[in-house]
């Protein structure tokens, strides 16, 4: 009796604890191309530069901060050329300034426009001189963006009111967790059964 009475004070508990769980780290992998999905790549010095890698985050879906990134590594190509950088190297940097935000199957970056109250939106991974980054400028109500690496351009660059671009995606999204909501209804439902059958045991043993 004692027990099952314990059991339906501990579901409410039990269901505020589940519905807060992270689904944990997702890791994306870098896009070459991500100026407005077009095939915009990297352009500079020996030609057109691949980029590969990939970004991990603490599993936040939406809006992300620079404490969501847990991890990145990427390198650039061209030719007989390779850079590569990773957030584990000492004297790394990572910035995220608004517009990145993440799904349970990519991350992407929304650029700013004329109407945007912000002055300044990025994402920025580096380590040294070699850098990836995603910018946006708002400035007198004229719009910049660009996506660099190695400190060469995207061609062509993107136009004034370009929807989000998709720098990140994954090919097998996580393993879901369920819903909060979902979480809590099964729980509070199985506090309510054993309740019943607490109850119920009470009235048999008055008979």
């Amino acid at each position: 009796m004692k027990m099952l009475r314990n059991a339906v004070l501990a579901a409410p508990m039990l269901a505020l604890a589940l519905a807060s769980a992270s689904a944990g780290e997702i890791t994306y992998n870098i896009v070459n191309s991500p100026v407005d999905q077009t095939g915009s790549t990297l352009h500079g010095g020996s030609g057109t530069w691949t980029v590969t890698g990939t970004i991990t985050t603490d599993g936040t879906i939406g809006t992300l901060s620079t404490s969501d990134i847990t991890a990145w590594a990427f390198t650039l190509e061209s030719g007989s050329l390779s850079y590569s950088a990773s957030s584990t190297d000492a004297g790394t940097f990572t910035s995220v300034d608004g517009g990145i935000a993440a799904s349970s199957t990519a991350l992407t970056f929304t650029p700013l426009t004329v109407d945007s109250p912000e002055i300044f939106a990025g994402f920025t991974m580096q380590d040294g001189g070699i850098f990836i980054s995603y910018s946006s400028i708002n400035f007198g109500g004229h719009v910049t963006s660009s996506y660099m690496g190695y400190g060469f351009d995207a061609n062509p660059p993107t136009g004034l009111g370009d929807p989000a671009w998709t720098i990140a995606t994954i090919n097998t999204p996580p393993s879901s967790i369920p819903e909060p909501a979902s979480v809590i209804s099964a729980s509070l439902g199985l506090g309510l059964i054993l309740g019943c059958v607490a109850r119920r045991r009470s009235c048999d043993k008055a008979i």
